[in-house]
């Protein structure tokens, strides 16, 4: 069911062209199928196992959401966390 809504959330953005409804629901609908991959996987295989391949797929998405942090820097000119202090 909750695949259903985020799938629906893409098309209700679509739809009425909202960028940030099509978005959060793309988000959550890729998260969803990461976890549902792995509580698949989880039952075949050696705990071991799954909890590399967990450990390698969060090394390779964190080094991918850094590359897009810098170029979005280097983009606004500044850096990011700046506003927060």
């Amino acid at each position: 069911a909750f695949t259903i809504f985020t799938l629906l959330a893409v098309y209700v953005g679509f739809k009425e062209d909202s960028k940030m409804v099509r978005e959060f629901g793309a988000t959550i609908f890729f998260i969803n199928l990461y976890t549902k991959f792995f509580e698949h996987i989880f039952g075949h295989v050696s705990t071991a196992v799954c909890f590399f391949l967990l450990g390698i797929s969060f090394c390779l998405i964190a080094s991918k959401f850094e590359k897009l942090w810098l170029q979005i820097e280097k983009l606004c000119g500044k850096t990011l966390g700046e506003e927060m202090e």
